[in-house]
């Protein structure tokens, strides 16, 4: 995610959403409060990722994963966000 400071530096994490109807709803979304950003290494760590987060709707998310016990809706506001992306690395530890 983007700090408020990265967002005032025009570092959009959802760039590529930005011609879509939602996406100020999104931004709104994404910097009304703190945010926790990690990056984990190593060899499997994708899939072991995916297996604790779990799926992007939190209704086919499994019990016992983060959006499985957590979210509050199906889809936004899922608890937390995963990717594999060197783009979003590039964004909040350059």
């Amino acid at each position: 995610m983007i700090t408020p400071d990265g967002v005032q530096r025009g570092l959009e994490h959802y760039k590529d959403l930005q011609p879509k109807p939602f996406f100020p709803k999104l931004i709104d979304y994404i910097t009304s409060g703190p945010l926790l950003c990690m990056a984990w290494e190593g060899v499997g760590v994708v899939a072991s990722a995916h297996k604790v987060i779990g799926a992007a709707n939190s209704l086919q998310a499994e019990l016992r994963t983060i959006r499985g016990d957590l979210a509050i809706q199906t889809r936004g506001r899922n608890a937390v966000h995963g990717s594999d992306s060197k783009r979003e690395l590039d964004i909040f530890y350059a």
